[in-house]
Formats: C-alpha cells, structure tokens, sequence
C-alpha cells in the first residue's frame, strides 16, 4: 500500500541533532524520539512529518526553525551534499535539485527566476498539504547555509516567504544573516544576477557525472509517486491565479494533457475544473484573510479576481460571513 507523498527523514533528522547538540530537551516519546535515536522510518508521509515539526515547534518554540537553522552544521544535511557538493555554479545546483528533489521530498520543485539584475531561486511543493511556518524558515535558511558553504563568493540578497510574519520577528530573526520579508507570492531567496554562475571551487566533472548516476538509480528505485489530478491542477492553479481566473485548456497545456483527458481525469476523481478553482481560490482566501495583514484588493487581485466587489461576494458564499468579521 502506498504511503502517498513522502520526504526523507534526513529533514527531520538534521534539525532534532542541530537542536539537542545546542542543548534543547526534545519530547521523549513519538516520531521525534524516534529519529532523534536513529530509528524510525527512512520516509515519512508528509502529513506525519509535518504535524511532527508542529509538535516539535509546540515544544521548542516558534523560534525553533531559526533556531535548528543557526545550530546546523554544514553537511548535516547530507542528501543536499550528496546532490550540489561537484555541482559547477548555483544554478547548476539547482538544476540538480529539480531533477532529483525526491531523495528527501516527493513533491518538493524549484526553479530560477531572473528579474533584471537579480535572480529568485524558488523553493516551493506541490499539494495540498501545507508544511508549518518554522518548517519553511528552517528550509530557506538551510539552503542558504548549504550553498554559501560550496560557493562562498555568493551572496544572498532576501529571503521571502508567502506566510505572515511571526511576532516579534524583528528579535526572531536578529542572527540571521539576511534579510527576510513576508506575505510574500512565492517562497524564495534572492542573488545578484551575475552570482547565480558563480563558480563552485569543488566542482569536479567526473566526479558530478557518478554522483548524478548514483542520484538518478536512487530516484528509479523509490515507490512510484501517486499524486492526483486534482493535486496537480490545483498546484497549477496557485501558479496562475494573480494572472486572472485559469482557464482549463491552459491548465491542461501546462500539465501536458488534451483539455478532453483532463475533464475525464477530474470526473474520475469526482470533480470538475470549476469545482477545484473554487476550492482554490476558498482556501487561499481563508489562509490570506486569517494569516496575512493584505488588504482585500490585494488578496483580490492575488485570487484572480477583476474586482474586489466579487472576491467579497465569493467569500460570503464560501464561509456565511465577511472577510472583514473573519478577520476580526
């Protein structure tokens, strides 16, 4: 029986030995015990994981992705290692890091963005399931540490993250070495244009070709990945809702799909592509009004709709109240 979308334990593995090396008392019985001593799983379904690192923050604080983050060190993270360590410049290494992202997350993507004389390299996954807040921090942070260790001549402009930001978070992030800003479109860090070539010191040719030969059997020999239509559309959705209201034969364009298959695949599922826009555009709303401090015009306009008298209307009918009240 499939276990769904997982990701490798290594992400749960890296931050709990950060944490008690640093003197943190971590809950004594669970999952967490259970990888803190080496044993458990080697992949956990990401509803697990994630309501794991919830309990993990419940115990250590809102502050614990900073500060596993702040305590790891570099390597710990040992299947990031394995993947970038001959990569020949960063966006080598992430090139690397899409094509073999399911070594430690089944659904996890990236991709470079270029914005004139900076560069966004996206850190994001697919699904439904969202992962927590410090989880995300912990993440970017992470990477950070990982890709300045391999090429120190980079330097990392922002961190941006879609979620609000904590309180206090001006004290929160103090030792970070780079700014964050939240409420963000996308979960990313930001580089100087001309870094994103920057040259890995340790890059080696040969020694790239058997480690990605070893990465791509290691990726051929994990459980096939089960992710449903809906999911699917429903990440493409996300992508292309500040751009208007999707239309499905683009959706279905972009999934390499005729409009024809993606209207039978849905149906299969139970479904239509109207229903799953307003699944989307409901939960992104709930997520922006109760977590964000946006104004209804922007959370309007992030939602793809052409005016914010129709966002209102549509969040009425979703919940039987305003925004304004949900908000509170």
């Amino acid at each position: 029986m499939s276990l769904g979308p997982c990701f490798h334990v290594a992400l749960l593995r890296a931050p709990l030995g950060a944490l008690v090396a640093s003197g943190v008392t971590l809950p004594a019985t669970g999952l967490l015990a259970e990888v803190a001593r080496g044993e458990g799983p080697e992949r956990v379904p990401l509803a697990v994981g994630y309501d794991a690192w919830r309990t993990l923050e419940e115990s250590v604080g809102r502050d614990v992705g900073v500060r596993a983050a702040l305590a790891t060190d570099q390597g710990a993270i040992d299947l990031a290692d394995y993947l970038v360590g001959a990569c020949r410049n960063l966006e080598d290494a992430i090139d690397i890091l899409r094509e073999h992202h399911r070594l430690f997350h089944d659904l996890a993507y990236f991709r470079v963005q270029r914005r004139g004389e900076t560069t966004c390299l996206v850190v994001g996954h697919e699904g439904a399931v969202t992962p927590p807040s410090s989880m995300i921090e912990w993440a970017l942070l992470t990477w950070v540490f990982v890709l300045r260790g391999l090429m120190p001549s980079v330097s990392f402009l922002e961190a941006h993250c879609q979620h609000r930001a904590p309180k206090n978070h001006e004290a929160l992030f103090a030792s970070v070495p780079l700014r964050f800003r939240f409420e963000q479109p996308e979960n990313q860090l930001l580089v100087p244009d001309a870094h994103v070539s920057a040259l890995n010191p340790r890059a080696d040719d040969r020694l790239r070709a058997l480690l990605l030969a070893q990465a791509s059997r290691m990726v051929a020999e994990l459980p096939p990945l089960e992710v449903s239509v809906v999911d699917r559309v429903r990440h493409e959705l996300l992508r292309r809702l500040t751009t208007g209201a999707p239309e499905a034969d683009d959706v279905a364009r972009a999934l390499r799909l005729s409009p024809r298959t993606l209207r039978r695949r849905l149906e299969a599922e139970g479904v239509a592509f109207s229903d799953v826009l307003d699944a989307v555009r409901r939960d992104e709303a709930l997520r922006l009004v109760r977590e964000s401090n946006l104004s209804f015009d922007e959370i309007s306009f992030r939602l793809g709709f052409s005016q914010t008298t129709s966002f209102h209307r549509a969040f009425r009918r979703w919940t039987g109240t305003t925004a304004s009240e949900t908000r509170g």
